[in-house]
């Protein structure tokens, strides 16, 4: 409830600040200040569903495998496993053995562990339901 209100508190200070621009030169910062209002919003509303969030400036844009680790919520000796059984691929910085993996592919593999824990919780759901003790 908090983090909607605050939500909520963001759209009509922006709406107000927006109400006293006229200018085409404000125009386009009118856009660019409704953009960041709305990526405030999705940023407070990610958080509050217990989401985390990492914004980067191009969906290809590559972390560290610690990061990874972090993005994922694992270990970072569980991302070089990940790494080395093929589920997360990687490229390196140029010239160097760092390693660089891609956060669309961070994002892809967290979405797919997700769907697989909401299978067990729905089938351990349908268990408890029909009287399995668990």
């Amino acid at each position: 409830m908090a983090a909607e209100h605050v939500a909520e508190r963001i759209t009509a200070a922006s709406m107000n600040s927006l109400a006293g621009t006229t200018t085409t030169a404000a125009d386009s910062d009118g856009a660019v200040f409704e953009f960041v209002v709305q990526l405030a919003t999705r940023a407070i509303a990610d958080l509050a569903a217990g989401r985390t969030i990492a914004y980067t400036a191009s969906p290809e844009a590559g972390v560290s495998p610690a990061d990874a680790a972090t993005l994922l919520g694992v270990s970072r000796q569980f991302v070089d496993r990940l790494i080395a059984d093929g589920k997360l691929t990687h490229r390196y910085k140029p010239g160097s053995k760092h390693r660089i993996i891609s956060i669309t592919d961070i994002n892809n593999l967290k979405a797919q562990r997700e769907h697989g824990r909401n299978g067990v919780r729905r089938a351990i759901d349908a268990l408890v339901d029909g009287g399995i003790e668990y």
